[in-house]
């Protein structure tokens, strides 16, 4: 097995998990990953075939905006969290999709906070996700109970060792 077919196996370990947990109904989905472009493929893959399910991103550089269209213009003033947060629990459609990148580092904010609590109850309540997909972190207490974790799995020393040995053979 070369080092393409062990970063395949990863990839492809991760993209059904991912799957596992999207079809899971969950509110609040969390990822702390490094991986985010690969995420971020895979939602895109998976969710734009689904015409039943809108697609949203947010990030603090773009606002929100139809996660399928990367040239497509951002919502008007989303660009803060808390007005991102507000717009997706006023606008979230049932079994819709928001993703939000790196918004574990505006919690600490008490406005953004509650607009997240807020969100994952319009959420709950239409069958819709939220997913957070951030570099680390702890998520807060007041959401940490409704979260679905998604830990992206790597190999451990264990596993890389024994990847090593076929490489090498």
């Amino acid at each position: 097995m070369n080092d393409h077919e062990n970063r395949s196996g990863t990839r492809e370990r991760l993209i059904e998990g991912l799957r596992q947990v999207l079809s899971g109904h969950h509110a609040l989905v969390w990822i702390p990953t490094e991986d985010e472009d690969t995420v971020r493929q895979f939602l895109t893959a998976e969710l734009s075939g689904q015409v039943s399910r809108t697609f949203h991103s947010w990030s603090a550089t773009r606002g929100l905006c139809p996660a399928l269209f990367e040239d497509e213009r951002s919502l008007p003033n989303t660009e803060h969290p808390a007005a991102a947060l507000l717009k997706t629990s006023q606008e979230l459609h049932t079994q819709g999709v928001t993703v939000f990148y790196d918004l574990i580092d505006h919690l600490g904010d008490a406005r953004t906070m509650r607009a997240l609590r807020e969100a994952v109850r319009a959420a709950r309540e239409r069958k819709a996700t939220i997913v957070m997909v951030d570099h680390g972190g702890e998520l807060p207490g007041a959401v940490a109970d409704e979260a679905m974790v998604f830990e992206p799995h790597y190999p451990d020393e264990r596993e890389v060792e024994e990847i090593l040995r076929r490489t090498v053979r």
